[in-house]
């Protein structure tokens, strides 16, 4: 994971949208955080259905759907 991206978010204290910039409390992450997208048309212009399956791999993958706590 990038340490710049890590200290980022913890510098902003939530998520945002790498497509439409929306600040997010759920959604998708991506390769353990290096993308975030907030909805399925947004992960969409990137990567299809099929392509989130393989990156979730039944829930061994690093990429996955999750919820996060407002910090702010």
């Amino acid at each position: 994971m990038d340490s710049n991206h890590d200290e980022f978010i913890e510098c902003i204290g939530f998520r945002i949208c790498d497509h439409c910039g929306k600040r997010m409390t759920e959604g998708y992450c991506i390769d353990d955080g290096r993308e975030h997208y907030c909805s399925d048309e947004c992960l969409h212009h990137y990567y299809s259905d099929e392509d989130f399956e393989q990156m979730y791999a039944d829930g061994k993958g690093t990429s996955y759907y999750t919820t996060w706590d407002e910090e702010n």
